[in-house]
């Protein structure tokens, strides 16, 4: 139990200390962008905005990484982060999307495209993973199978009502 709690004191202290680092980023980044926007004002604007995007990718490759679909696809398919945050911004469909993340060639059964487009779970994960990154989620579609359950259970429940009803009405003379 000791071991426990120390263990939470020490997570505790570390997400402080990183919170503290963040502001302390924040404050150095300011400081860094008004000395350079005096020292060199011709060229600041471009190294600002330059440095800003690329921070902002590095950020969102880490944000990949850090989600189970791209850590999965990372893992897995030996996808860069990049592949997979350009493969969410190029395709129109999680559909699309799968068959740009699928392996070329003879692939694996596991990683066809139409079964991870039609995968509840990957659709969910693409969809956290975009709204992370800031795109819109991609509507979620029932798959064929899914449809053909649903149809059967509109005609068994409508088969037991009526039965049901039948059973109820008074006998016929």
């Amino acid at each position: 139990m000791l071991t426990r709690a120390s263990g939470q004191h020490q997570i505790a202290s570390l997400a402080s200390q990183v919170t503290e680092l963040a502001e302390v980023n924040k404050t150095l980044r300011k400081y860094l962008e008004e000395v350079v926007s005096k020292v060199v004002p011709d060229e600041a604007a471009k190294l600002i905005k330059t440095e800003s995007r690329r921070l902002e990718e590095t950020t969102q490759d880490a944000e990949v990484l850090r989600s189970t679909v791209g850590g999965f696809l990372s893992r897995e398919l030996k996808l860069s982060p990049r592949e997979i945050r350009n493969a969410l911004l190029e395709a129109g469909s999680i559909k699309e999307f799968a068959k740009r993340v699928a392996p070329k060639g003879d692939a694996i059964r596991l990683f066809a495209p139409t079964r991870l487009a039609e995968n509840p779970a990957f659709i969910k994960d693409v969809n956290f993973l975009r709204q992370q990154l800031g795109m819109k989620p991609w509507p979620l579609k029932s798959s064929p199978a899914s449809e053909t359950a649903k149809r059967k259970r509109v005609v068994l429940r409508t088969r037991v009502d009526s039965d049901s009803a039948s059973s109820h009405s008074p006998p016929k003379n």
